[in-house]
């Protein structure tokens, strides 16, 4: 015990003296048992130490008893060594990316370490006791909390050794409650690299795999990105809360892509609005060029020789593919864009000089 003038009871004859002694000839206090013989008797004041404690009694006739027999009692009203380390948040409860960063949105976390054997544990949030538990035999000891709101607290731990006396704190752990999702991100955006083709926002690409980029999400959240409502791809935003995530390969079609971010503390956002994409891997076969009627000149207007040096080659193509006209397989000599129907004219840039050429295109949609 902790009290140094510990209070003893029992039972003995009615009305009867009761003497309390110390190792059988030191009188520390003295009672006088009711009618029932119930009696309580107070040790005067004693400093640390094991002491043997009997009773002897004297009834109302002046008859004087033996010793009862002894009770050790242990007088400890030194506290121990505050415990070494500052709890520990539990894996389990240490949600989101990592389980060592003291960030969760468990609301009621769990903390372990160590005391000495046996020991009571107590756990405090800024100073308040939330939770007690005794430790086993090699003192370790498991802490839940009791519910908390989202905010960033300070945990230390006390032992308390059997006879009641506390430890001072512990050193504190700080662990921030984060129970709140974030808000939905923006719809994710085709990185320039990934838009192929005439345009570099038009969302239309030959690229299978693409990259989608973003910013103002949490700093180092994690990213998930999502087609039609698949996973595809996940990353880890930066300190400034940018992201790239690349997709896994997809097949020509297309597609709705968004995105949800989870917090540190693992929670997780709805999902941002949706980016039409098209995958197009695949273009029309053209056919040759054929020259224009108004370029044409001569007795025929269809036996492709002419004196135009600078000639219009028409024909049909994807819709709104660029056409690119070549001088015998090899030397690009003009480009246009095909309207929405597919229809292009397109001429040479410089002069030609006479001569027998053939000429080709290309298409790129």
């Amino acid at each position: 015990t902790s009290a140094t003038a510990p209070i003893f009871k029992g039972t003995v004859e009615a009305g009867a003296t009761v003497n309390l002694y110390i190792s059988g000839t030191l009188l520390v206090g003295t009672a006088i048992a009711d009618g029932a013989g119930l009696y309580t008797v107070s040790s005067s004041t004693l400093s640390d130490g094991t002491y043997y404690f009997t009773i002897r009694t004297v009834d109302p006739t002046g008859n004087a008893s033996i010793a009862s027999p002894s009770l050790s009692v242990t007088i400890d009203t030194v506290g121990p060594n505050p415990p070494s380390s500052a709890p520990d948040l539990d894996a389990d409860s240490d949600t989101g990316s990592l389980n060592n960063d003291n960030i969760t949105k468990d609301t009621t976390p769990t903390f372990i370490g160590s005391v000495e054997p046996n020991a009571e544990a107590r756990l405090y949030k800024d100073g308040v006791l939330v939770a007690t538990t005794t430790a086993n035999g090699v003192g370790a000891y498991i802490l839940p909390s009791s519910t908390l709101t989202d905010g960033t607290y300070s945990f230390t731990v006390r032992q308390t050794d059997p006879a009641g006396n506390p430890s001072s704190a512990s050193p504190a752990l700080s662990v921030t409650i984060d129970a709140t999702a974030p808000s939905a991100p923006a719809a994710p955006d085709l990185t320039t690299a990934s838009d192929t083709g005439l345009s570099t926002s038009d969302n239309i690409t030959n690229n299978t795999g693409p990259t989608f980029a973003g910013n103002n999400v949490d700093p180092l959240a994690t990213v998930t990105l999502y087609k039609d409502g698949v996973l595809v791809g996940s990353t880890t935003a930066n300190g400034s809360g940018v992201y790239t995530v690349p997709s896994t390969p997809l097949a020509d079609g297309t597609y709705a892509f968004t995105v949800k971010v989870a917090d540190t503390a693992g929670n997780l956002s709805v999902a941002s609005p949706g980016l039409s994409v098209t995958i197009d891997t695949v273009i029309a076969s053209v056919s040759a060029p054929d020259l224009a009627v108004g370029s044409d000149t001569g007795a025929s207007s269809s036996d492709d020789i002419t004196k135009t040096t600078t000639p219009a080659f028409a024909g049909t193509v994807e819709a709104n593919a660029r056409v690119d006209l070549y001088k015998d397989g090899a030397t690009l000599v003009g480009t246009a864009n095909a309207n929405g129907s597919g229809a292009y004219s397109v001429t040479p840039s410089s002069a030609l000089t006479a001569g027998t050429y053939v000429f080709t295109i290309k298409a790129t949609d």
